[in-house]
């Protein structure tokens, strides 16, 4: 009672100074006691730690039986991106087996990406060093891993080093300084520990309650008051180096988190994401391995937490899992078949929302369902696309033939003078059509699950009185990486905790089909959703969106010409039906990965723009000899046949011209013959061909004006 007096004549900001020291963090872990620093209650040195340096990319199985040769913590590895493959051994100690509550955890920090693999290669977890929130260190050593083998705890592991940052390597970590493309990061730590999970089950309860504290509304209820006193309360009973003090602390804190809501409280539809940037910061060859990584961590995390839900986009960041991670794949394709891990979009990659064609748009489409249904068996039914640079106001409809009925993106909050005025509503397009849309009021795709974003789900939601529920996307992204133990365990405790939204591991699908059902008299908006920022991407590297259209155009032509000649062959019943469907399939391939919103807009580093102006040519010629080799094979056919009905013969003799366009054409044109030229007008009906002998052409003057195509041969 002398306590709980104390505590009412406190100073509100006094209490809430007091309150980040039990969590840490504040001061270094050698000066005092913290949540944080006990985490961990032993922690014992590998038994053998080796290296193969610069590997270059390369599969497990090139580097399993190489001469690995003994390093240190202090070495250092590098330059930048470079690839250095680690053996760990160890031996568990004898006492931690023998005991099955005690949790086991491998901890590495290179200060960079990594992935841990198994002594058979399977990818197990993703890894990341030093970078605050996402700070990714540790792997659980599970037990049946050992547990009844003959050789004890002597276990191995492999780890792929990335010399890399999360979010690439520059000068000093300023984007604006540059490329650092000597970099060295240093091995930091790698060991095994026994993990406190009391320790870090109180370390979040306490957190969201200081939370509460912190952000709720001291004027509106007692909430507010209710947190503050409570964690003050926690802060006195803890003593973090004593795990008997936790109990009691612990069971203060479910008392307060499990005071429950309303009913009719705002319901906050949380699901796990992992924006990866097909490229941006870093090239495609390293996006290969951060989708590798982040796919792991989640497929990881599924096996500790049922009920989490993890979504992602991009079939071609899949397909890269299927080529380079087979077995992890195997594992994502259960964890589709148990709904926790989530195919969405419908798309290749997340494109650009403007500077695209309509055409690839739909291609966009085409390509990646039919991945994931192949793959998946379903078509996704969510469209996301949260971090282009505006919406064209045709993909309304293209979503819709795309086989999609609701769409989510939350860019436009970054709008710097026009704020947005709807979260739920429909987006309707240029022909009419319509798509169930939503922008997550978090205003984020990479939420943490605090208390501050739980809360902001409510607050800056705009339509209230229509509709009470919304989604937050939570998990480190860009540069990949995903959800965090810690954010999935934050969400839960304030699953329905009073004075918070409701919060539950829901699917994005399952959200707007609650919508759709619940929601009353929704707002709809017409024409583009405009993005008021970033408009430099319209021009910004416009040799790179040269190339894009003029692939565009040429894969047109590649496609209609090919068909032109299928179809004279079925007619005419003779030759062959030329359609080069595997190189257009990859020639698709490459243009749609280039269409990335990093890419195709031109905020990208220059590593990026070196490879697409390598491909990019390579891809022309492909489509070149396409249409060449189409071209003259229906000139064979056509004039062949004309020869033959009409007397001709030889192919000089007449003048062959196609229209790959959907309209009727009037043109002149200039053919040489010999050493002479002639011109001509013609015309061509859409979509097709003419054949003109030169016995029904009369020539005609030359007309610069007029003169637009000249004809060799």
């Amino acid at each position: 009672i002398c306590q709980d007096i104390k505590m009412l004549c406190k100073k509100r900001d006094v209490i809430l100074d007091r309150l980040p020291l039990l969590l840490g963090k504040t001061y270094p872990d050698s000066q005092h006691v913290s949540l944080n620093s006990v985490l961990y209650s032993e922690n014992t040195a590998v038994s053998s730690l080796k290296v193969i340096k610069d590997t270059g990319i390369v599969p497990f199985s090139d580097i399993k039986n190489g001469d690995f040769q003994p390093c240190k913590i202090g070495d250092t590895f590098g330059p930048s991106w470079a690839t250095h493959w680690f053996k760990i051994e160890m031996d568990i100690p004898q006492a931690w087996l023998d005991d099955d509550s005690k949790e086991i955890h491998l901890i590495w920090n290179s200060d960079s990406e990594a992935m841990i693999y198994s002594k058979e290669g399977v990818a197990l977890q993703g890894l990341t060093g030093d970078l605050g929130v996402a700070h990714r260190i540790s792997y659980i050593i599970r037990r049946k891993d050992f547990k009844d083998e003959t050789s004890g705890g002597k276990q191995t592991y492999y780890i792929e080093m990335a010399c890399c940052n999360l979010f690439g390597n520059f000068i000093n970590g300023n984007t604006m300084a540059g490329l650092d493309m000597d970099k060295s990061f240093p091995l930091k730590q790698c060991d095994i520990a026994l993990f406190n999970r009391p320790a870090w089950d109180l370390l979040w309860s306490f957190t969201i309650i200081k939370e509460c504290a912190e952000k709720l509304d001291t004027k509106q209820g007692s909430r507010a008051e209710k947190a503050l006193f409570i964690a003050d309360q926690i802060c006195n009973l803890c003593d973090p180096s004593d795990n008997s003090t936790f109990p009691a602390c612990q069971a203060l804190a479910d008392k307060f988190l499990g005071t429950k809501n309303a009913e009719d409280q705002h319901q906050v539809y949380a699901c796990g994401y992992c924006h990866i940037d097909m490229a941006w910061l870093w090239p495609f060859s390293e996006t290969r391995r951060k989708g590798g990584r982040s796919f792991a961590s989640q497929v990881e995390l599924m096996k500790y937490y049922p009920d989490f839900k993890f979504c992602e986009s991009s079939a071609c960041l899949y397909k890269w899992a299927l080529e380079d991670y087979p077995e992890l794949f195997k594992e994502i394709q259960q964890k589709v078949k148990d709904n926790q891990f989530i195919p969405v979009g419908g798309t290749w990659v997340e494109f650009d929302g403007y500077v695209t064609g309509g055409e690839s748009m739909a291609r966009q489409f085409l390509y990646g369902q039919r991945w994931f249904k192949k793959y998946f068996e379903n078509y996704c039914d969510v469209f996301f696309l949260p971090d282009t640079f505006g919406y064209s106001a045709q993909l309304p409809q293209i979503i819709q033939l795309g086989g999609i009925k609701y769409f989510l993106t939350q860019k436009l909050s970054w709008n710097q003078f026009n704020k947005f005025p709807h979260t739920t509503f429909y987006w309707t397009g240029i022909d009419g059509s319509s798509v169930l849309t939503h922008f997550p009021p978090a205003d984020t795709y990479c939420a943490d699950g605090n208390v501050s974003q739980v809360l902001s789900s409510q607050t800056n939601f705009k339509d209230k009185a229509r509709s009470n529920s919304s989604v937050m996307l939570f998990g480190i992204g860009d540069g990949g990486g995903g959800p965090q133990a810690e954010f999935i365990e934050k969400l839960n405790k304030q699953k329905d905790c009073n004075g918070l939204p409701k919060v539950k591991m829901e699917t994005t699908s399952e959200f707007f089909k609650n919508a759709e059902a619940t929601s009353d008299h929704l707002m709809t908006w017409k024409g583009e959703l405009y993005l008021e920022l970033h408009n430099g991407t319209y021009t910004t590297m416009a040799h790179n969106k040269y190339y894009n259209r003029t692939c565009e155009i040429k894969i047109r032509d590649a496609e209609m010409y090919s068909i032109f000649n299928i179809i004279l062959q079925k007619v005419l019943g003779k030759g062959v039906a030329l359609y080069d469907k595997p190189t257009l399939d990859k020639v698709w391939d490459d243009m749609m990965l280039f269409q990335f919103h990093d890419v195709l807009p031109g905020t990208c580093i220059s590593l990026v723009y070196d490879e697409t102006d390598k491909k990019y040519p390579e891809l022309l010629d492909s489509l070149k000899k396409i249409t060449s080799d189409a071209l003259a094979s229906m000139q064979s056919k056509l004039l062949g046949d004309a020869a033959e009905k009409e007397g001709l013969q030889a192919t000089p003799n007449a003048m062959l011209c196609f229209n790959s366009l959907n309209f009727d054409r009037e043109e002149v044109v200039g053919l040489n013959i010999g050493n002479q030229k002639f011109y001509y007008k013609i015309n061509i009906p859409k979509l097709g061909y003419k054949l003109f002998p030169f016995s029904t052409l009369t020539p005609i003057e030359k007309d610069e004006q007029a003169l637009k195509y000249q004809l060799q041969g």
